[in-house]
């Protein structure tokens, strides 16, 4: 159904200064040690198949933008040696640490510089690229970029709605209100209380902040079949990997849990962690629940669905 976003004074001449940062708390002894392990494994499949699926010839991305630092350069050039990739570095950003919504711009002299780079297997694609990040225009910049990235047209149109108002930077609550089976749960001056009923895992953006995550855009709604699709590619390539880390994600990303925003800091729970990342600084508190109350704590997230080498069962 939708429900329409509710602001009383959105965001007001309130900017605050809040560094990068992404840090969440075991909720007990027994989840700590049936994730701690999982969760690398989890984020590391994830990050591996942001590159891959420039080689699948099912995936719709024909690029690739990865960080690059001085400790892992010499890794990356033998990676794209061996899959005959090529990789251009677009711009030189400052080091950050947690989750950055964007980038601080350096100069290339800055010994701890990250290279933000683009991967892709071809020349051409490098040069659109370059075309698209060096755009005055933010929005012909942000389309054109998706476009070579896979994301799907109406993500990149909800995107430039709601993400190039520079404050609006980690839009979750919008992309809530905008998924079918949204439903208003409470609304005051004060916050506003949103949940989806019926989202789906594979688009699930809303643990990104820590690396967990099918798909690398920001997703239209939380219910989006165009986003599902590239998600299924994703979700096979980091089988091809780790079967056990492609079933723990799902699982994760399908338990219910509880988003919060407000004065630029979000918190996430469900029933393993507590977590805590920068956002977006609404003056008023935004609330998520993803399906349901999770358990107040302690108990390990539930198992559902299969990802195997070759299909993606929902």
């Amino acid at each position: 159904m939708t429900v329409d976003p509710h602001y009383h004074n959105r965001f007001g001449d309130y900017d605050p200064d809040v560094d990068s940062f992404a840090s969440y708390n075991w909720k007990s002894k027994a989840t700590k040690e049936q994730w701690d392990n999982l969760i690398d494994r989890m984020r590391n499949v994830s990050a591996a198949a942001e590159w891959q699926a420039v080689l699948d010839d099912e995936a719709p991305r024909t690029l690739a933008l990865v960080n690059v630092s001085h400790s892992n350069m010499e890794s990356w050039l033998t990676r794209a040696g061996k899959h005959g990739l090529v990789t251009r570095t677009l711009q030189y950003v400052e080091p950050y640490s947690g989750f950055a919504h964007g980038h601080t711009y350096t100069g290339r002299d800055n010994p701890e510089r990250l290279c933000f780079t683009a991967v892709a297997e071809s020349e051409d694609v490098l040069d659109a690229a370059e075309d698209a990040y060096e755009s005055d225009d933010a929005a012909t910049k942000h389309s054109r970029l998706g476009e070579l990235l896979g994301f799907p047209d109406c993500c990149r149109e909800h995107f430039l709605e709601n993400w190039l108002d520079e404050p609006s930077h980690d839009p979750m609550y919008e992309a809530a209100c905008n998924t079918p089976s949204a439903e208003r749960v409470a609304m005051t001056d004060e916050y506003d209380h949103v949940r989806v009923t019926d989202p789906s895992p594979w688009v699930n953006p809303m643990w990104r902040y820590f690396g967990l995550r099918f798909i690398t855009h920001l997703p239209c709604s939380f219910e989006c079949e165009a986003s599902e699709r590239v998600a299924y590619h994703r979700g096979r390539l980091m089988a091809d990997q780790d079967e056990a880390a492609a079933h723990a994600l799902k699982s994760w990303l399908d338990a219910p849990f509880t988003w919060s925003g407000h004065n630029a800091i979000a918190h996430i729970r469900n029933e393993a962690v507590a977590a805590q990342v920068n956002s977006s600084p609404y003056l008023q508190e935004k609330r998520i629940t993803w399906r349901g109350e999770h358990a107040a704590g302690g108990k390990v997230p539930g198992k559902g669905g299969a990802v195997d080498g070759t299909t993606v069962t929902q």
